[in-house]
């Protein structure tokens, strides 16, 4: 793997600073890539190689289409209750049931079915 870039280390640096000095909080979202770029005068691609730097030291956490996502301070992953996790997969879970079977309705596959899982 090449070595990045002198101007994007100096970015994650920068940008890895502010985090830990709590400007920008766990859950927090770090300003666009564009905005990145207009603030420290570099391009969207140095931003985005600071971005993964970051990531890949645990600060932040890229979410495809959305930006990244502080993770915490420290650099270690914002730790999730995994049961508080199941809970709202397995709610998301019963309402795409629920959906699948109004559309199967309004798309002559069947009757409703109650599903009160």
């Amino acid at each position: 793997m090449a070595k990045p870039p002198v101007k994007a280390q100096q970015l994650a640096g920068e940008l890895g600073e502010r985090i830990r000095s709590g400007e920008w909080k766990p859950g927090d979202w770090l300003p666009s890539e564009r905005q990145l770029a207009e603030t420290y005068g570099a391009g969207r691609s140095t931003v985005r190689q600071a971005v993964e730097m970051l990531a890949a030291t645990g600060l932040v956490e890229p979410v495809a289409g959305s930006g990244a996502r502080v993770c915490a301070a420290t650099g270690a992953p914002v730790v999730l209750d995994a049961a508080a996790v199941q809970a709202q997969l397995d709610a998301i879970h019963a309402e795409l049931r629920r959906v699948n079977d109004r559309l199967g309705v309004i798309e002559g596959r069947g009757e409703a079915h109650s599903t009160d899982d």
